[in-house]
């Protein structure tokens, strides 16, 4: 599955840091979760993964997740989502239950069920956390139709250490949104 393109673009690349424009309008935040979207945290790994592979020009599956901690939610802005027929809301909440009920299952020793999930996220949903409004980015391409928004729902993804040796690539860094880190990660992803 790729993200770039659908859920995900790339504004810019500099050494270690690179800049992506979140889609909020990808199906993803129909579902994961109605009412209160979020982007999965498994979306964020494959987005590091994607952004890896440009960087050393080849095919990466993350093989170990050494550390991965979310600090905050990564919400898009309020407002920049498109409103649901009532029968597409249904049609994604089933699938969101579809999909965590097989996750609890394949994943027994981390969630039991999959209400135990609903719980958790519910408990992350309500946490307080610092507004998430977005901000004027800069210096960047825009589209005409971004020009007129004059904000964008960017990630910052900045990489502390990136080793490639035999065929492991090791990945250390952070993912911020508006100067704030959300997630800090290390992986360790082989070449396919």
């Amino acid at each position: 599955m790729t993200l770039q393109g659908s859920m995900f673009t790339i504004l810019s690349e500099a050494d270690g840091h690179t800049c992506v424009r979140l889609n909020p309008l990808h199906p993803i935040y129909k579902a994961h979760f109605p009412g209160h979207p979020l982007t999965p945290g498994v979306c964020l790994v494959q987005m590091v993964s994607e952004i890896l592979e440009r960087r050393v020009g080849a095919r990466l599956r993350v093989e170990r997740v050494v550390n991965l901690k979310f600090i905050a939610p990564v919400a898009p802005p309020p407002g920049s989502l498109a409103e649901d027929s009532t029968e597409d809301a249904k049609m994604s909440i089933s699938d969101a239950s579809r999909t965590m009920a097989h996750t609890a299952k394949t994943t027994s020793d981390r969630a039991k069920t999959v209400s135990d999930i609903k719980s958790s996220m519910s408990d992350i949903v309500s946490r307080k956390t610092p507004p998430q409004t977005p901000i004027p980015v800069t210096g960047h391409p825009t589209s005409p139709a971004d020009a007129e928004k004059s904000t964008f729902f960017t990630l910052d993804f900045l990489f502390t250490a990136i080793t490639d040796e035999g065929g492991k690539v090791k990945a250390k860094g952070s993912i911020e949104q508006q100067g704030m880190a959300v997630t800090k990660f290390s992986l360790v992803l082989a070449r396919t």
